[in-house]
């Protein structure tokens, strides 16, 4: 069932996927898809998402991604006090920036800004974990001037030679809605584009990051697929507000 849901979202055949989905969660099995929270969490399934979470935990505590969809899911259902401390109790067993990354996202969205930095200043985040938490510490401050300078940097360094779709998220938080749609367009162009924008919804916890009228291959996927748009949002961000 994984490997068949995995294919369908692959190869862009969204028909009956999350119907698919509640099928392979209620199996209760120790194999799942590798995408199962992008057809999820953001589109209204969000306690789909822990229970299949922590199953996860269950059946391979040393693997992170079990951590990171539990601190996801609480984090999606408002509940960050449970959020938090999942990505703590995550970090003692195994202490992974996947885990990490996601933890300081919901002190981020909880608005406990001083407890993200914190993290941040430790130095233990790559680069590209680190611009990307600068940039939502600003845009959540809605200071625009440095989230876009971050934004700007991102592009010089970590993307510089690599496809420019991950920092349409940043450039939609930053309020530069028109260059993130630019972007979003350029995926939507490519083979398989459709696989960068699924996981941005869930990246940016801002709702929609793009408009969905510059993607016209990844908005048909999403009516095959019966998912909603715009998608849910974890907290308000100035800055799109801004730019729109």
């Amino acid at each position: 069932l994984s490997a068949r849901f995995d294919k369908k979202i692959i190869l862009g055949d969204w028909r009956g996927v999350t119907a698919l989905l509640a099928e392979i969660a209620d199996a209760r099995t120790c194999v799942w898809p590798s995408w199962d929270d992008m057809a999820s969490v953001t589109y209204g399934n969000e306690q789909l998402f822990l229970d299949q979470a922590l199953r996860k935990i269950e059946c391979d505590p040393l693997n992170f991604s079990g951590w990171r969809a539990q601190v996801q899911s609480h984090a999606w259902l408002g509940n960050y006090e449970a959020s938090i401390a999942a990505g703590l109790r995550g970090l003692e067993v195994l202490p992974h920036n996947a885990i990490r990354h996601e933890l300081v996202k919901t002190y981020i969205a909880a608005g406990d800004i001083d407890a993200a930095e914190a993290i941040v200043n430790r130095g233990m985040l790559n680069e590209e974990m680190t611009l990307d938490l600068r940039v939502r510490v600003a845009a959540a401050e809605g200071d625009g001037d440095t989230a876009r300078s971050l934004v700007a940097e991102m592009r010089e360094t970590v993307y510089a030679d690599q496809l420019q779709g991950a920092l349409i998220s940043p450039h939609s938080l930053s309020g530069q809605r028109e260059e993130a749609n630019r972007l979003a367009a350029e995926a939507d162009s490519r083979p398989l584009g459709h696989l960068i924008l699924m996981v941005l919804p869930l990246d940016c916890q801002c709702g929609a990051p793009f408009d969905l009228e510059y993607t016209p291959n990844f908005a048909r996927l999403l009516d095959d697929a019966g998912l909603r748009w715009p998608p849910k949002t974890i907290r308000d961000w100035p800055l799109m507000d801004d730019s729109k």
